[in-house]
């Protein structure tokens, strides 16, 4: 009882802390002192996005241009992800991250998707020598992006940002303003999902595992959930990682505050940003690498973006959202975006390359020669 009631006033004052730096000043994500440009290009990959910040790759690198791409199975989440969909989707948010920094250096990435089982790779990569190229963003992008937990401007998003959002794939990217009709019923449904999904006994022992509070946990394992992520900075955010433990993220006063939080983030948006695309691992894969590409373009659009998949995670939910909006395809993903005055800094840790990494010299992957994609 009295655990329960020191977690609400810890987390009301957190909600006081937002605006406050993060306490300590942690080096959680250093990029590597080489000047090898295979660890520069896995570095800056393994900055995407992914479910409970997991980083579920894995990558074998044969001699200096081919690597194959794994999915981290132990990495997994088999409660809220059971399919292996948000797993495939940051397998591919990698993949992107890595072709958008292989041509900062100068080098085409030529990917070959290999959807398939779990156990084997995902994707066949050949770095290959360019000149000229040309890509909108740069390796200081991909380190400043990250996934915005604080409430957005309401006010609709531009047409011109429509339009700059929507032209990255047209059938498969859809944005709905927050005020109209379609908005208001994916936020009703995201709040619904969360608020089923924070009470479910096996779901919260599986976010419990990923939850990092002590800054010795968050250098230990350098991923997950840690307080900064979270939102909870300040002198809560001081308080908690110095006391709490990932269990007392099941207790009903912070399960209760996480439901109001949502409803104020849900509260908090301009539009809705809802990806389709077919239910298969190939499917998965491509939504990845147009969820990070879009997370980037709402960055230089001076717009936050927060993945907000409680509502494809829980069952029905998204089908039910999916038919009232005749969307073609399944929903896949789903993120809240809005204008932001001063997006907060990365705040993620990431693990080393050589934690994910296994570099084998004098030899390449057996298999034909990756093709050359024109786009995600």
């Amino acid at each position: 009882m009295i655990r329960a009631a020191r977690t609400a006033s810890l987390l009301a004052l957190s909600a006081c802390c937002l605006s406050c730096t993060p306490s300590g000043s942690l080096r959680l994500r250093e990029a590597p002192q080489t000047k090898d440009d295979v660890r520069r290009i896995l570095h800056y990959a393994s900055l995407a996005g992914s479910s409970h910040n997991s980083q579920p790759w894995r990558v074998e690198v044969f001699g200096r241009d081919s690597l194959l791409v794994f999915a981290d199975t132990t990495r997994s989440l088999p409660v809220v992800d059971h399919s292996g969909r948000e797993l495939h989707i940051s397998i591919g948010a990698f993949l992107e991250n890595l072709r958008i920094a292989a041509a900062s250096l100068s080098y085409v990435a030529e990917i070959d998707p290999l959807p398939g089982e779990a156990s084997g790779p995902l994707a066949r990569i050949r770095l290959v020598p360019g000149q000229g190229l040309r890509e909108e963003f740069k390796p200081e992008d991909l380190e400043r992006r990250t996934t915005s937990r604080i409430p957005f401007g309401t006010a609709p998003i531009r047409p011109q940002d429509v339009e700059a959002l929507l032209r990255i794939d047209r059938q498969s990217v859809h944005l709905f303003p927050a005020d109209s009709p379609e908005g208001r019923l994916i936020a009703t449904g995201e709040v619904a999902a969360y608020r089923q999904q924070a009470r479910d006994p096996l779901a919260q022992e599986e976010l419990a595992r990923w939850i990092r509070f002590s800054d010795r946990e968050v250098l230990a394992r350098r991923d997950g959930l840690t307080t900064a992520g979270m939102g909870i900075d300040g002198l809560a955010g001081l308080y908690v990682r110095h006391v709490y433990t990932p269990e007392d993220s099941r207790t009903e006063a912070f399960v209760s505050k996480g439901i109001e939080k949502t409803v104020r983030q849900v509260e908090g948006a301009g539009g809705w940003i809802v990806l389709t695309q077919q239910d298969d691992a190939a499917g998965w894969l491509r939504i990845g690498r147009l969820y990070e590409r879009l997370n980037l373009e709402c960055q230089r659009l001076g717009l936050g973006f927060h993945p907000m998949n409680q509502v494809v995670e829980e069952r029905g939910f998204g089908e039910r959202i999916a038919s009232q909006l005749s969307l073609p395809g399944k929903i896949l993903f789903v993120a809240r975006t809005g204008y932001v005055q001063g997006a907060p800094d990365p705040v993620s840790p990431r693990r080393p390359v050589d934690s994910f990494a296994t570099f084998r010299q004098g030899c390449r992957p057996e298999g034909p020669r990756p093709r050359r994609p024109d786009s995600p």
